[in-house]
């Protein structure tokens, strides 16, 4: 009688943390930033794995045992072998999660609405390359300025909130930059109130331009 016992699969641990509110963050953060490969909603299962040619996958942990990684992927369910591949995220099997070295930084929007939290791997193709606990994000550099230790020295920090001066030709718009957008600075200037201005054809001057 053959008393081996097969391994069943391991499923991650669920994150206590999972809430409705990180969810919903996740999903802003997919719609904000560059994420790395097709477009695919973040949740706390999220992973990325790295394989031996540097090509990644993103997809949310389905389950994994000591050979194989089953993801479910915007292409549908992949298997990735574990054996020499490397992985991103806090769902990842423990034997080859990735454990970033470098200091924290955290990522904001120019326009503040949301902030991402990760460790630097990388600066590629004027991206942001970081690894968080639901896998690998790649962020425009322009579209976000960087807090931390873990930010490039040279890293941009636009300051909302200060006095700007906005020229095209004759025409000059001064006000205080609360906000910037995608093609468009946010400005509220005085007896105008808040008004938005396209950044193809204006010039900004000022400590808290971009």
């Amino acid at each position: 009688m053959d008393d081996t016992v097969e391994q069943a699969p391991r499923k991650p641990n669920s994150n206590k943390m999972k809430t409705h509110f990180m969810r919903n963050s996740l999903l802003l953060l997919s719609a904000l930033l560059a994420c790395t490969g097709p477009s695919l909603a973040q949740t706390a299962d999220t992973v990325t794995f790295r394989l031996d040619g540097g090509e990644g996958i993103t997809g949310e942990m389905i389950e994994y045992d000591d050979n194989v990684a089953r993801l479910e992927t915007s292409v549908g369910l992949i298997a990735v072998p574990l054996e020499g591949a490397s992985c991103i995220g806090l769902a990842c099997p423990e034997s080859i999660r990735i454990v970033p070295t470098l200091p924290p930084l955290v990522l904001t929007a120019l326009d503040g609405t949301i902030s991402l939290s990760g460790n630097l791997l990388q600066i590629t193709d004027d991206q942001y390359v970081i690894a968080t606990d639901f896998g690998e994000f790649r962020v425009d550099i322009d579209r976000v300025s960087c807090e931390g230790e873990g930010c490039p020295e040279d890293a941009s920090q636009p300051q909302l909130g200060g006095e700007v001066v906005l020229t095209n030709g004759a025409a000059t718009i001064e006000g205080r930059l609360v906000g910037l957008e995608d093609k468009a600075f946010i400005v509220d200037v005085a007896a105008m109130g808040i008004i938005k201005v396209s950044t193809d054809l204006f010039t900004c001057t000022g400590d808290s331009c971009p």
